[in-house]
């Protein structure tokens, strides 16, 4: 075999491993299970789902700032692969302002340990950021709305 065979060999064999080790590294997490869970979107680092099942779907209360608006209340799951651990949020939509907020969170470790908790019930609504996770999120809740009613209406 010629000195460029060799060095191919070894460039196939070292991106064997590789990706033999990285599977095995990934493989540690097991993602939410659809159809309750509905994968928002992933990178190397990140990985989002929402809870369909548990959405709820209202219109605010004469006692809300934004009367009438359409709103929705969703868990939702950001995974963080370079930590290996995991937030489970429970967030607010304001669905015709395209506002949100997080009303609880609560941080695990890969063992499904709870690391830290919060209550955020009295947080305001923030704007929704353009490009972010945030919209992608916001994005999936309109897009589990709209099924829903779509749904309703055959």
């Amino acid at each position: 075999m010629s000195l460029k065979g060799v060095f191919v060999m070894k460039k196939i064999l070292c991106l064997l491993v590789l990706l033999l080790s990285l599977t095995a590294t990934c493989a540690a997490f097991n993602p939410p299970q659809p159809p309750r869970w509905y994968w928002v979107g992933s990178n190397a680092h990140y990985g989002t789902w929402i809870d369909t099942a548990t959405a709820r779907f209202y219109t605010g209360s004469e006692k809300y700032a934004h009367r009438n608006h359409q709103c929705a209340l969703v868990w939702v799951e950001w995974y963080n692969a370079d930590k290996d651990k995991y937030v489970i949020s429970h967030d607010e939509f304001d669905l015709d302002c395209r506002m949100a907020r997080t009303l609880h969170a609560t941080l695990y470790d890969s063992q499904n340990r709870v690391i830290d908790s919060s209550n955020r019930s009295y947080a305001d609504f923030e704007d929704i950021i353009p490009g972010s996770n945030g919209e992608a999120v916001y994005d999936a809740v309109v897009l589990l709305k709209e099924t829903r009613e779509n749904a309703r209406r055959l």
